[in-house]
């Protein structure tokens, strides 16, 4: 039977002192899928079965790549050091299968990146660099658990040189469900951390905000640090009621603390502590996620609030008349750029 076609979509941002849009299209049907990440497309063929996964990915970047469109220096936008960064690259990869939801493999990585001016840079324009990437890859995924660590080589250019950065980084995420009559409540335990030697700016972690595609820090604007070392964890209850998918209305709502420390290489180095609110509502595939989040202690210059607030709308991932689905379990997708 021929696999059915599945798609998503969602459209938001997160809203600060320097505000970011997000749009999220996707299809997938088999192997292949197709996501369009507001300027990043991606196509990926990724065969699967019981004993591990295979993926094969072609992607690109149109203009804001690592979100050098938006630097943020001494607590404040920085539109000077903005540019545009554009990037085109494919990335290989397996994973294997393995007892109690474990898994482990490698994957292998070429993207060229290109900059340009944006309006009012005064900074140098970087010449068009190629980063390689090699990494091994080991994880576990199981209902209420997610955890993956990856530890490799960037190598690249800098003025000429050949410079080869090493690295370690990591997720986790612990949210075991416990339901109190129709009631959904788990504690929710998330962290990221990372060490790396030798990055810039092109390689360096990007931290703050409320994007899924960042290290998160509740208050802090998308991508406000760049560090090359860094340890993040969010931590707090999640309470609801209704099952993800269902046809009736369901909601989470999951207040939390972030805390994260950084440092290392040209970026950033410091500590910063947020706390936020999130709260998810849905019927059927149709989401509403809205987030707020305030950080009291950063550094801020007059006028520049220290709150920010992340809204997404959408369809979650499923065919046109039919139930949630759930995304199999395994590193697939991008790492880098993100």
């Amino acid at each position: 039977m021929d696999a059915p076609l599945e798609w998503h979509a969602s459209a938001g941002g997160q809203f600060d002192a320097d505000s970011h849009g997000d749009l999220n299209l996707g299809l997938r049907t088999g192997a292949w899928s197709f996501v369009l990440r507001t300027d990043a497309p991606e196509i990926t063929w990724a065969p699967s079965d019981e004993r591990g996964r295979a993926w094969v990915t072609a992607r690109g970047h149109a203009f804001a790549a690592g979100l050098f469109i938006s630097p943020w220096s001494d607590g404040a936008p920085d539109p000077d050091r903005a540019l545009r960064a554009s990037s085109a690259g494919a990335e290989a990869g397996w994973v294997g299968y393995g007892p109690a939801g474990l898994y482990g493999g490698g994957r292998a990585s070429f993207d060229g990146v290109f900059f340009g001016e944006m309006p009012g840079t005064t900074v140098a324009v970087p010449d068009a660099r190629a980063v390689a990437t090699l990494d091994a890859i080991v994880g576990i995924w199981k209902p209420g658990l997610s955890a993956w660590a990856r530890a490799g080589v960037d190598f690249t250019g800098v003025d000429g040189e050949a410079v080869r950065s090493p690295h370690l980084v990591g997720e986790a995420h612990w949210a075991p469900a416990t339901h109190v009559g129709a009631v959904a409540l788990a504690p929710r335990v998330e962290a990221w951390a990372g060490i790396a030697d030798a990055q810039d700016s092109l390689l360096q972690a990007r931290i703050g905000g409320l994007s899924p595609w960042v290290v998160p820090l509740a208050g802090a604007a998308w991508a406000e640090w760049w560090a090359e070392d860094y340890a993040a964890v969010r931590v707090g209850p999640t309470v609801g009621v209704g099952e993800p998918g269902a046809r009736s209305l369901g909601f989470r709502v999951s207040p939390f603390v972030d805390l994260a420390t950084f440092g290392g290489g040209t970026g950033a180095t410091g500590s910063a502590a947020g706390v936020g609110l999130g709260v998810r509502a849905w019927r059927g595939r149709l989401f509403a996620d809205v987030t707020g989040g305030y950080a009291p202690w950063i550094a801020r210059q007059e006028g520049v609030s220290r709150a920010s607030l992340w809204v997404s709308l959408g369809w979650d991932w499923g065919a046109a008349k039919g139930p949630t689905s759930e995304a199999a379990p395994g590193p697939m997708g991008t790492y880098w750029p993100g």
